[in-house]
């Protein structure tokens, strides 16, 4: 699996904890070859983190505790070298893939689209922002949904009907 790979969980076989460390066994797929199954190893702490990948210390600790299972090898090369082998120091740091960016969305299409307006700043309401609009709707196939959009933003839209033709538009203001 590379950096950056997209791949399906197809079951979570076991959760277990190990050097205290949460990790999750999982039989995955990979989008580009879905009728092929892979068992691996994932920390779950991972999916939580603020960083891309867990942090240096973190990894750092998780390598000494391993250690303590391989004292016994007295050549610190083997040693280290059965360290780096570990499947627990070797775990995927998965991230969840269900929020793209509509940046890292371009180009590709999705079956269903959710785009969140939030609070907007009047000094953000400018053509920048419809070219967004614009690219993120345009990146749905089946639905798109329409979140926190401020209510005057629907008086275009027969101009989003006409754009999207048959797709349905939802709706949905907190």
């Amino acid at each position: 699996i590379a950096n950056g790979e997209q791949f399906i969980i197809v079951r979570i076989i076991a959760f277990e904890e190990c050097y205290g460390i949460r990790f999750a066994r999982l039989l995955v797929s990979l989008e580009s070859i879905p009728d092929k199954e892979w068992e691996v190893l994932c920390f779950i702490d991972a999916l939580f983190a603020e960083q891309v990948s867990l942090p240096r210390d973190f990894m750092k600790n998780l390598f000494f505790e391993i250690e303590k299972d391989y004292v016994h090898i007295k050549n610190k090369r083997t040693r280290y070298k059965e360290i780096l082998n570990n499947p627990y120091f070797n775990a995927l740091q998965i991230k969840y893939a269900y929020a793209l960016t509509v940046h890292k969305a371009q180009g590709g299409q999705w079956d269903y689209v959710a785009m969140d307006i939030g609070y907007l700043p009047p000094e953000m309401k400018d053509k920048n922002l419809v070219r967004w609009m614009y690219t993120a709707v345009t990146r749905a196939k089946k639905e798109l949904y329409l979140v926190n959009f401020p209510s005057n933003y629907f008086t275009y839209s027969r101009i989003l009907g006409n754009l999207m033709g048959f797709m349905p538009i939802f709706i949905v203001l907190f």
